[in-house]
């Protein structure tokens, strides 16, 4: 049995993670990380997602309904990674 556990943010109800337990795998919405100040970094200010290196991304998944193309050399996959088509 597939068991999922959805966390949503306190204050506004959005969707910010989810458990999949027999993948044991997370699921995370990078639109709701910290982002801290990069002034004199690489990109523009404002763009360096905190705790990056604990959350730095393994693969793109449901890549086929994108809003824009990222070209990061990361496998990217038209569902949920290895039990979907990987587009590229």
């Amino acid at each position: 049995m597939t068991v999922k556990h959805r966390y949503r943010c306190k204050t506004c109800g959005a969707n910010i993670a989810s458990w999949h337990e027999s993948k044991q795998k997370w699921s995370v919405w990078t639109a709701t990380f910290d982002r801290k100040e990069t002034e004199g970094q690489d990109g523009p200010p404002g763009t360096q997602i905190s705790g990056w290196e604990w959350a730095k991304p393994t693969d793109h998944q449901f890549y086929d309904t994108r809003m824009l193309d990222i070209n990061d050399g990361l496998p990217k996959w038209e569902g949920y990674a290895e039990a979907s088509r990987r587009i590229e």
